[in-house]
């Protein structure tokens, strides 16, 4: 959830745990031809390494990742490219190099990065050090990796805004100025959080309670009493209770008032944490009930109506945590 990992930032870790545990390697044993192919870019990649280039992640919250940035590949040298991770859609602006990134749905190795877009992600890499022309330092120094406090997130991000604006000005390029019209929207959240937004305690513990009504789901769903599937089936989910308490499936958000303070937390990626939470569960029951109808009905169930069924759960915890009545 965000505040929380959706599918691009799962994938985004993935590929930097992938191209730190590569360079570190001494050799990529093995004489397949995809495997030479990786073995040729390896190479290329340590020598511009050894050049000078690096590779940073964004840690969430940090400046570079509230721009749209979830790697910054640099030589101080020569400058920096910033690169965005992306299942779908497009970056921000032009000056930011999309990588793409998607699951592999091969048996055994689903929710992993596919062989193809790692090869992908290296070979962006060598041309950008090589043909592609860096943002160099002077013009507008790269935004910052490290995760900030909310405190002093919101000035790094309007300076990292004004170095852009003043970059386009300067060089009469306007993919800078793009790039700081786009930062308006995450500037203009970290403003309302600060005016009174809801507080990390509150966050936490829409999480919390969100997970555990998950767990509760799943459990009772791949339970041994077929009759919880069955209504799951037959129900009509109410998934708006009131302006404070409602799912919205279009767009994935989920707000609700949490705690004693009564403070409205507006959450997404609920729907990519159900689905996953269920292909691991219904994959670990699958090793043990292969051709077990009953787990390939639950699994047609839950594809019809599950996410539903799910939110319509957490939205029924969230109301008895607030002594209301539940609505079906």
């Amino acid at each position: 959830m965000s505040n929380g990992k959706k599918q691009g930032q799962q994938l985004q870790e993935e590929l930097f745990r992938w191209y730190i545990s590569l360079i570190r390697e001494n050799t990529c044993a093995a004489a397949q031809p995809a495997v030479q192919g990786l073995n040729a870019l390896k190479h290329h990649i340590e020598v511009l390494v050894k050049d000078g280039w690096t590779l940073s992640m964004s840690e969430h919250s940090s400046t570079a990742d509230l721009a749209g940035v979830d790697f910054v590949w640099e030589n101080p040298r020569r400058g920096w490219f910033p690169l965005d991770a992306k299942a779908v859609g497009q970056t921000s602006c032009l000056l930011i190099n999309q990588v793409h990134v998607g699951n592999n749905t091969e048996a055994g190795e689903y929710k992993q990065l596919r062989f193809e877009d790692k090869l992908a992600f290296l070979e962006k890499l060598v041309a950008l050090a090589r043909t592609g022309r860096p943002i160099r330092y002077d013009d507008c120094a790269p935004p910052g990796v490290k995760t900030k406090c909310q405190s002093t997130l919101l000035e790094e991000l309007k300076q990292f805004q004004q170095r852009l604006q003043k970059a386009s000005s300067r060089l009469q390029d306007d993919r800078f100025r793009d790039w700081a019209t786009a930062l308006n929207k995450a500037v203009g959240f970290l403003l309302k959080q600060k005016r009174g937004g809801p507080s990390a305690e509150a966050i936490e513990a829409a999480r919390k309670a969100i997970n555990a009504a998950v767990e509760a789901f799943f459990a009772k769903y791949f339970g041994k009493n077929e009759m919880f599937a069955t209504q799951c089936m037959r129900l009509q989910p109410n998934l708006r209770r009131s302006d404070r308490l409602v799912y919205v499936y279009i767009d994935d958000m989920f707000k609700a008032e949490v705690g004693r303070d009564h403070e409205l937390v507006v959450l997404s990626g609920v729907a990519p944490m159900v689905r996953k939470q269920f292909e691991e569960r219904y994959a670990e029951l699958l090793k043990r009930h292969s051709a077990a109808e009953w787990l390939i009905q639950r699994k047609r169930t839950f594809e019809t109506k599950g996410l539903e069924c799910v939110v319509h759960n957490i939205l029924d915890a969230f109301q008895r945590q607030s002594g209301a009545r539940s609505a079906a």
